[in-house]
């Protein structure tokens, strides 16, 4: 029990004297503060830098970058108009143009709005009013390029029911010739007929076959006048309804006017054929007919007039077409010079940011750089170099002291905490070495007690060593004496 403790040694001399200066807490709070001042200018470039990056960043994101867009989006509307607009022309009726048309005006209302939306970003007049002037010029292209579409979808119709009449009016018209000339040619058949029987019959010819010889070719020549006028008809209404059909299915100017005298030159020819009839009652019928032709054929609304019109207004639609697609393209060239003069503001202001970007990266490597070199200098001189190898001085003394040896030497110098500690530990040493001294004369006292001790018990053990041996011996006599009687009983008992 107890320490080993070497004797002989005198406690080492504590240093109790305070010295006025910085302990460890000042001295780690003051690296602390200074790495945190680090810290703050680093916060404080980068709040800076972030600052002037987000004011470029802003410039160019709400006044450059939105017009620029808009400008952007203007011609790429420009562009779709310009290819949605011959969607109208080759629309096949009213309904469909109206949805190319309400596409077109979406499309429109988007023009209106990034015009708007340039004309508020600040930008200069002058700039914007070609701009502006050829964004009205399409936006009234487009609206004369629907309000001709209607009227060729109109007179289309109004073809198409024109034609329509024609047609029905033609086959009226051949619907009378047909059976006059089928009854006619009956009657023709039957007198060609008789003359080739009368050819058969021989060179000779009785009188009666010479009277109805004469009388046959009398008929014939009858047949043949009344039938040469409803031939004139038939082919004079198979000529007007094959030029009108043409007509309607023209696509040249020069030819439709040339059909438009051909066709009256017939109608003249049929009116004429007309009034040579016999028959009043055909005669009638095909004065009213033809009166109704005339006005489908020659009239001011008649077909080829119609068909006229529609190939003028399509041609007038593609003329729209095409002066829309340069209103859109002189527009194109405008926004684009805008862009051009947008984009190279936007290029200065991010070479701008990127310089500054630049400059505060430079200059947060450099605080970064002292915020980690100084935290490691104060480390690698004060921590490792002084506080942990003081401390670790310290330990190993605390460590042998423990072990029990008080010759060690306790470093106390200093005024800061670590010296404090280590006059502590001297205090501790010193106290170890009275705890040492008193157990060395309890030893001692305990040595003298115990050979006191020792020798009364050895006077003990002789005595009662001595009255065990007398006991010993009397109990042996009384043995001795007992099997004597014991055998003189025996004896008696025999």
């Amino acid at each position: 029990m107890g320490l080993n403790i070497k004797h002989g040694v005198k406690p080492s001399s504590s240093n109790k004297t305070n010295k006025s200066g910085f302990g460890v807490r000042e001295k780690l709070a003051a690296a602390f503060f200074l790495t945190g001042l680090i810290a703050i200018l680093a916060a404080a470039v980068a709040v800076f830098s972030f600052t002037k990056f987000g004011t470029q960043l802003g410039k160019i994101a709400h006044e450059q970058l939105p017009p620029m867009f808009a400008a952007q989006q203007l011609a790429a509307t420009s562009s779709k108009i310009v290819a949605s607009a011959p969607r109208i022309v080759a629309a096949t009726s009213p309904e469909e143009e109206l949805l190319f048309k309400s596409e077109l005006d979406g499309l429109l209302a988007n023009l209106n709005d990034y015009l708007g939306q340039l004309e508020q970003s600040g930008l200069p007049e002058d700039s914007l009013t070609l701009i502006e002037q050829n964004g009205k010029d399409l936006a009234n292209a487009l609206a004369e390029l629907h309000q001709t579409t209607i009227d060729r979808f109109a007179i289309a119709k109004e073809l198409a029911a024109s034609l329509g009449k024609f047609q029905q009016l033609t086959g009226r018209f051949n619907s009378m010739i047909q059976p006059v000339l089928s009854a006619s040619q009956t009657q023709l058949t039957g007198v060609t007929s008789q003359i080739k029987e009368l050819r058969l019959s021989g060179a000779f010819m009785t009188a009666e076959q010479n009277a109805s010889t004469k009388g046959l070719l009398f008929k014939l020549d009858e047949i043949m006048t009344s039938r040469a006028p409803v031939l004139e008809l038939a082919n004079r209404g198979a000529e007007i309804s094959n030029t009108i059909l043409s007509a309607a299915s023209s696509n040249d100017p020069m030819q439709l006017k040339l059909m438009g005298v051909q066709v009256r030159g017939s109608v003249g020819v049929v009116n004429s054929t007309v009034d040579t009839l016999e028959n009043e009652k055909l005669k009638k019928f095909y004065k009213g007919l033809m009166e109704d032709i005339t006005d489908l054929a020659t009239g001011e609304r008649s077909i080829p007039t119609l068909r006229t019109t529609e190939l003028e207004l399509s041609a007038r639609q593609i003329d729209i077409v095409s002066h829309s697609a340069e209103y859109a393209s002189a527009m194109e060239d405008g926004v684009n010079a805008l862009v051009d003069t947008l984009q190279t503001g936007v290029d200065n202001a991010t070479e701008s940011a990127n310089t500054l970007t630049q400059q505060s990266t430079v200059v947060m490597y450099a605080v970064g750089a002292a915020a980690i070199l100084i935290p490691l200098l104060i480390y690698v001189f004060y921590v490792h170099g002084s506080l942990l190898r003081r401390l670790a001085g310290l330990q190993k003394s605390m460590v042998s002291l423990a072990g029990g040896n008080l010759e060690v030497a306790i470093p106390s110098r200093g005024s800061d905490e670590i010296s404090a500690m280590g006059r502590a530990v001297d205090v501790f040493k010193e106290n170890a070495i009275k705890v040492r001294d008193m157990q060395a004369e309890e030893e001692r006292l305990n040595r003298e007690r115990n050979e006191a001790l020792r020798d009364e018990l050895l006077s003990l053990a002789d005595t009662l060593q001595g009255e065990v041996e007398s006991a010993v011996n009397e109990i042996a006599a009384l043995g001795e004496q007992l099997q004597g009687v014991s055998g003189q009983m025996t004896q008696s008992a025999e």
